[in-house]
């Protein structure tokens, strides 16, 4: 039995439920009913997602590379004055 955890000794077929119950079996579980649900897509939308997410983060980099590009060059300049 697990300590810490209530017992269901009143319940019929309880134990045998409580035996074969694991936090895997919890972790694998569906969250049914839980939210809005989503139209389901075609696997060419969720590609086009997919391709569109990793550029993202590439543009974002990029964007922050070329910002201190940016004040870098400006640092210089100030010097030559």
């Amino acid at each position: 039995m697990m300590s810490g955890f209530a017992s269901f000794s009143g319940i019929p077929g309880a134990s045998k439920l409580q035996e074969s119950f694991t936090l895997h079996k919890l972790a694998h579980m569906r969250r049914t009913g839980v939210g809005k649900p989503r139209p389901l897509l075609d696997q060419e939308k969720l590609d086009l997602f997919r391709v569109a997410k990793k550029f993202d983060r590439l543009v974002a980099d990029l964007e922050r590379k070329m910002r201190a590009a940016l004040r870098c060059l400006k640092e210089m300049l100030k010097g030559l004055d």
